[in-house]
């Protein structure tokens, strides 16, 4: 029997991305999938392409910054398949510079910044979840999944207000878990890392070297494939093996939580006003990672070094793909 047969999942951002993924690993496993996305487009693809698979699916737009477009993924949910079994709380809004976080010193970072990724990020995760408490106390129980980050873990420079975010959720995640506990919820983080098809597009380019290099670096050599790594980890934490863990974070990150920054932060207002125009209508999937990985190479350097970094970087054909080089799961 598959591990999810008959079970309801609404999963946010799932138009792209490792929500995708997670969306298709989930399908395959017998759940019946609600594709909650921004993008009109996307989130009905995705839903299309569940349905090929034999399995259930709906795309509901929901922009998880606003409560009212919450209620109605739930509402139409229940709708469509009388339950709520597992939330997967996946999607993160970006704006302007902020997508690439480049230049984000703690004293630069505006008040939109903040109000955007706590909006969007422990706000939305806290609103869904309670959303669907409800539902899930009337199934005898249910799965939640959250996402947060390593630089939660490794402080990761020019990240201020999506670092301190993603703790949150992580603090919330455990108190959740505390909590819900007795109505049968688990309620888990993951933490991943995941390559989008547009960066893998791009890592053929001399200019993607750095890219290479650093995910090169990881212990395990590769990113994360958003179905195969991502969602299979999500199905463990949706199913009942998981039955018994709770209010925990699972590193699917390559072994990327092991490495560490050094040096000092350079420069990088230059490869911020190049990225920024290019970022601004680019599409989600490729804005997942926050650079941490291409960004440890860039720690480590010093005066003319870090120019030359800025200097390659600048002349990356995609700058998307350099920001989706480390997927954080930020996706929407």
């Amino acid at each position: 029997m598959a591990k999810l047969q008959d079970k309801v999942a609404i999963i946010t951002g799932a138009g792209q991305g490792n929500g995708r993924g997670i969306a298709l690993a989930f399908a395959k496993e017998g759940a019946a999938v609600v594709v909650a996305e921004i993008k009109p487009d996307t989130g009905p693809a995705v839903a299309e392409e569940i349905r090929a698979l034999g399995a259930q699916a709906i795309s509901v737009v929901c922009d998880v910054g606003d409560e009212d477009q919450i209620k109605n993924v739930v509402d139409e949910t229940i709708a469509a398949f009388g339950a709520v079994d597992i939330l997967v709380n996946n999607a993160q809004a970006w704006s302007g510079y902020s997508v690439t976080h480049l230049g984000g010193t703690v004293e630069d970072i505006p008040t939109e910044w903040w109000d955007l990724s706590f909006e969007t990020g422990v706000k939305a995760t806290w609103r869904f979840c309670k959303a669907v408490l409800p539902h899930m106390k009337k199934r005898g129980g249910g799965k939640i999944i959250n996402f947060t980050t390593t630089g939660v873990f490794k402080g990761t420079p020019l990240h201020l207000d999506y670092n301190a975010n993603k703790a949150a959720v992580r603090a919330f995640n455990m108190t959740v878990a505390k909590e819900w506990g007795p109505h049968g919820i688990n309620v888990n983080c993951l933490c991943p890392i995941a390559a989008t098809p547009a960066l893998m597009a791009n890592l053929d380019q001399p200019e993607a070297d750095i890219i290479r290099k650093a995910v090169a670096s990881l212990p395990i050599g590769r990113l994360g494939d958003p179905e195969k790594d991502i969602g299979r980890a999500a199905v463990f934490l949706a199913s009942e093996d998981s039955d018994f863990i709770t209010g925990q974070t699972i590193f699917v990150d390559g072994g990327s939580f092991m490495l560490e920054f050094r040096g000092s932060v350079p420069d990088a207002q230059p490869v911020r006003e190049f990225l920024e125009p290019q970022l601004r209508d680019a599409d989600s999937s490729d804005l997942q990672a926050g650079f941490e990985l291409t960004f440890a190479e860039g720690l480590a350097m010093q005066g003319d070094a870090a120019e030359k970094l800025t200097e390659r970087l600048s002349k990356f054909a995609s700058g998307a793909a350099y920001v989706s080089a480390t997927a954080e799961v930020k996706v929407q």
